[in-house]
């Protein structure tokens, strides 16, 4: 929990609770664990056989590999916690750079991507291992639901609102706990 808890992390909690419940609703009610169960194989398939043991991003070999959200579960890229929209990556590749003067918003995958290929020198990699993952993401066995920008903007909009609603709530407890003091400690 944060040191200075305030009702925005209540609301991105419950944003990516949202987030990951509609993964499960796309995968017969069950939840993508990628260390149990269907969620570990279908992890381990695309680990394998869709990158071929290597990073998504970089294409290194050997590394422990990381599961990364294409599209990050949060409000503003709405990605769901589904196999089709995670690859793996290694420890360096997993760190996404916020969008210079935002506070919130991170480079695509796309963008990261290509970031990572032009700092390495491996632009002529970068159009291989986009397809690779668009491939991945729009289809193969794990294709990603509702990954088209009409369903994302609805995904987007409920989003959107829970934030509002679990923000304006929590304010409104607050205010309620407030008011309890006034009453019975202050008297």
């Amino acid at each position: 929990m944060a040191k200075n808890p305030s009702p925005s992390d209540a609301s991105n909690t419950a944003v990516r609770f949202l987030l990951r419940k509609a993964g499960s609703i796309h995968s017969d009610g069950k939840m993508y664990d990628t260390t149990r169960s269907w969620g570990k194989n279908a992890w381990e398939d695309i680990v394998s056989n869709t990158f071929s043991g290597k990073c998504a991003y970089c294409g290194k070999v050997g590394q422990a590999l990381e599961v990364e959200h294409l599209l990050m579960t949060n409000r503003t890229q709405v990605g769901i916690h589904h196999p089709g929209n995670t690859v793996p990556t290694c420890k360096p590749c997993n760190k996404r750079q916020r969008k210079p003067g935002s506070q919130t918003e991170y480079d695509s995958w796309d963008e990261h991507l290509e970031k990572i290929c032009e700092s390495r020198g491996e632009m002529n990699h970068y159009e291989t291992r986009r397809e690779r993952i668009h491939f991945h993401m729009n289809e193969s066995q794990y294709k990603l639901p509702l990954n088209n920008e009409m369903a994302q903007e609805a995904v987007r909009y409920i989003t959107d609102d829970l934030y509002k609603e679990i923000s304006h709530n929590c304010k409104r407890a607050v205010e309620r706990y407030e008011d309890l003091l006034r009453r019975f400690v202050d008297d």
